[in-house]
């Protein structure tokens, strides 16, 4: 059995409370208070039990609670659905890029300029690089050959 349906588990609560040496020394108030408070213990796990009936669960106490939370759901998501208005071409809207998206892509068009203008740069570079080599060992291989011919 259930405590909160049990009297009998009460009782033998509220007989230890009246032969504990505690409540001796107390007043006869205080067994009011102490049945009040036991009581209120006794009729809490009542109040949380019609709450859980009352929840997104209970559809684990029977196949007919899970079948009307099914039908819930279904009817919940029916509404919002036709509440959603459809665009007239829903597979255009579907494949449509999103702002993300579109951000996203103007910012890699811009990385992808930066790089190769950055690619150009260093191509260049490369390329003076070469002919400022090939000029200075032209110089050079002249001044060695005129060197050795004096």
């Amino acid at each position: 059995p259930c405590f909160c349906e049990s009297d009998f588990l009460m009782q033998r609560l509220i007989a230890s409370v009246w032969s504990s040496r505690i409540f001796a020394r107390r007043k006869s108030s205080t067994l009011a208070e102490t049945i009040h408070d036991l009581n209120e213990v006794k009729e809490t796990p009542r109040k949380l039990i019609s709450e859980y009936k009352s929840g997104e669960l209970s559809h684990l106490e029977s196949p007919l609670e899970d079948q009307r939370l099914n039908e819930k759901i279904s009817k919940g998501t029916e509404e919002l659905f036709q509440s959603i208005p459809l665009p007239s071409d829903p597979l255009s809207a579907a494949l449509a890029k999103t702002s993300g998206e579109i951000r996203n892509t103007k910012r890699n068009e811009v990385l992808v300029e930066a790089m190769r203008l950055r690619y150009h740069r260093m191509k260049q570079h490369e390329t003076l690089e070469s002919m400022r080599i090939h000029r200075n060992t032209a110089k050079y291989t002249e001044s060695t050959e005129a060197k050795e011919v004096r």
